[in-house]
C-alpha cells in the first residue's frame, strides 16, 4: 500500500482512549461483536459513513516519536514455535484470507499473536492469542471488528494497556464507545468503557462511564486519564502493517519481526540524508578496501555506483585517492531517504550569516581535516546562510544506528560526522553539544553528511 494511503488511514483514526494508569477491576470482559446488539452489528457492517475529519496534530507527533532503528529479529522462543504450528494448522483449516503478526501486549517479554481475518471490503476481525502452559490460547474468540471508519484496535507495547473503539450509527443517533483492556491471569479483562451518544443535527450528547450516565465534565475528567493523545507512543493495529499469509512460507516472515517495527517503518516519513561522502586514507598505496552500507531506508544517489552488495570494492592510496573502474575519486558519495528520528536535545542555534565561522570552528573539533572541512562548507553553506537562524545538532547513534558502515580492512580511526539542522525565524535556546576531538592514527576513514529537516 502506498505511503499516502497509509497516512490517510492513520489520520482517519478517530477518538482514542488509554492511559495505562489502570485501576484493575474484577469485571469479566470479552466485549465482542457477539455480545453487541443485532442492530449494532448491522450498523457496523452496513455503515457507509465517511471518516471524520478529526484533529491530526498529535498524529504528527506520533510519527516523529517512532523508533525505526529497532531491528531485533524474533522468530525464536517457545511461544514462536507454538504460534508457527498454530498458524500452519490455521492456514490448512481456514478458507478466509488472513494476516498475522506478533506483538507485545502485556509487560512480559513473551509475544502475543494477532490474526486479522477478512470480513468485508477493507474490514477485518482481529483475533488475539497468547501462549500459556504450552498452548496457544484465544483471548477474544469472537474477534474485534476492525475497519478504518467503524472500529479500531490500539495498544501500547508492553504496557498491558490496549483498547478497542467502535462507532455505531442507527436511528437518530451516533455512538462512539471505547473499551480499555488488560490481560489478567491469561484472560482479557475489560477495565473501563466510555461512550458518547449524540443526536443527529444536534449538539446534545449523552455521556457514559462504565455504562452509567454522567455529565460532560465528569466524562471528560475521567476519560482524560485514558487519552492516548497524551502519550504519543500508541500503536494502531492495522492489516496494512501486518504480513499477508498467502502461502505457508509467509508464516515465517510474520513471526520474524515485532509489529512495532513494521508499523513504524511504514508510517514514518523518511528524512533526506544529503551527500554523505566517505574518504579513505590507508597506510599504504594500492590498498584494496571494501565499504558496505546497511541503511534503514532507500538509496537515492550513488557515485560511483555500487560494485558489490550495498557497497564498493575499491583501491585507495595514502593521499586519499580512490580508484574504481579506471577512474579516480576524492570520496565515495551516497544519498538516501532514511527512517531516522534525529534529536535536537542538544546543539547550537547559529545565525545564517555566522554559519561559516561556526563550521570552520566546530568541524575540526569533530575530526575533519582542512580539505574535508572546506568541502563540507562548500556544500552546506549556500543552503544554511540564507536562513535567519539554523538550529544544528550533530547526530551520533541517531544516525549511525540507521546508517551502518562497515569497512574492510577495519580502520584504525573511524570518524563519522552527520549534521542535522532546521531553519528558525528566531533564536532557540538549547544546551550546547561538546566534543572530544579524535586522533587520526593509522588507517583513517572519514564520513560526513547532513540533513536539512523541514
Amino acid at each position: 500500500m502506498k505511503k499516502i494511503k497509509l497516512l490517510a488511514l492513520l489520520l482517519a483514526a478517530t477518538t482514542l482512549v488509554s492511559g495505562c494508569n489502570i485501576q484493575l477491576s474484577q469485571k469479566d470482559s470479552d466485549i465482542s461483536r457477539e455480545e453487541k446488539s443485532d442492530d449494532e452489528r448491522s450498523d457496523k457492517e452496513n455503515s457507509n459513513k465517511e471518516n471524520s475529519n478529526k484533529e491530526s496534530s498529535n498524529v504528527a507527533s506520533t510519527l516523529t516519536s517512532a523508533d525505526p532503528d529497532k531491528k531485533e529479529e524474533t522468530g525464536e522462543g517457545s511461544e514462536i514455535e507454538a504460534y508457527r504450528e498454530f498458524l500452519r494448522d490455521y492456514y490448512d483449516e481456514e478458507e478466509q484470507e488472513f494476516y498475522a503478526t506478533i506483538l507485545l501486549l502485556d509487560e512480559d517479554e513473551q509475544y502475543e499473536l494477532a490474526v486479522l481475518v477478512e470480513n468485508g471490503i477493507d474490514a477485518y476481525d482481529v483475533y488475539l492469542y497468547l501462549y500459556e502452559d504450552g498452548q496457544v490460547v484465544p483471548l477474544n474468540e469472537d474477534g474485534f471488528y476492525s475497519c478504518g471508519a467503524d472500529g479500531n484496535f490500539y495498544y501500547f507495547s508492553q504496557e498491558n494497556c490496549f483498547y478497542y473503539e467502535y462507532d455505531s450509527f442507527g436511528g437518530d443517533t451516533s455512538k462512539i464507545t471505547e473499551y480499555v483492556y488488560s490481560i489478567q491471569d491469561g484472560e482479557l479483562v475489560l477495565e473501563h468503557e466510555f461512550s458518547k451518544e449524540t443526536e443527529y443535527d444536534s449538539e446534545e450528547s449523552t455521556y457514559y462511564v462504565d455504562s452509567e450516565v454522567v455529565d460532560e465534565d465528569t466524562y471528560e475528567d475521567y476519560e482524560s486519564e485514558y487519552d492516548a493523545y497524551s502519550n504519543d507512543s500508541f500503536l494502531w493495529l492495522n492489516n496494512s502493517f501486518c504480513d499477508f499469509i498467502d502461502e505457508k512460507d509467509d508464516i515465517e516472515k510474520a513471526l520474524s519481526r515485532d509489529y512495532e517495527d513494521e508499523y513504524y517503518e511504514a508510517i514514518i516519513a523518511p528524512v533526506t540524508c544529503d551527500k554523505p561522502v566517505i574518504y579513505l586514507y590507508p597506510e599504504k598505496d594500492n590498498t584494496y578496501i571494501s565499504a558496505q552500507l546497511d541503511i534503514n531506508g532507500y538509496f537515492t544517489c550513488l557515485d560511483p555506483a555500487f560494485n558489490m552488495d550495498n557497497g564498493w570494492n575499491v583501491v585507495a592510496d595514502r593521499n586519499g585517492d580512490i580508484h574504481l573502474d579506471g577512474k579516480t575519486y576524492d570520496y565515495l558519495f551516497w544519498e538516501a531517504e532514511l527512517y531516522a528520528n534525529f534529536s535536537f536535545d542538544q546543539g547550537f542555534c547559529v545565525a545564517g550569516d555566522e554559519t561559516k565561522g561556526f563550521l570552520e570552528k566546530v568541524l575540526p573539533q569533530l575530526g575533519l581535516n582542512e580539505k574535508e572541512t572546506s568541502q563540507f562548507i562548500e556544500y552546506w553553506l549556500p543552503i544554511m546562510e540564507k536562513n535567519p537562524y539554523n538550529v544544528i545538532s550533530f547526530q551520533a547513534d541517531e544516525y549511525t544506528d540507521c546508517a551502518g558502515l562497515e569497512i574492510t580492512p577495519k580502520p584504525d580511526t573511524m570518524i563519522r560526522v552527520f549534521m542535522a539542522f532546521y531553519e528558525s525565524d528566531s533564536y532557540v535556546e538549547l544546551p550546547e553539544q561538546t566534543f572530544t576531538s579524535p586522533e587520526r592514527e593509522g588507517f583513517v576513514a572519514v564520513e560526513w553528511g547532513g540533513s536539512y529537516v523541514r
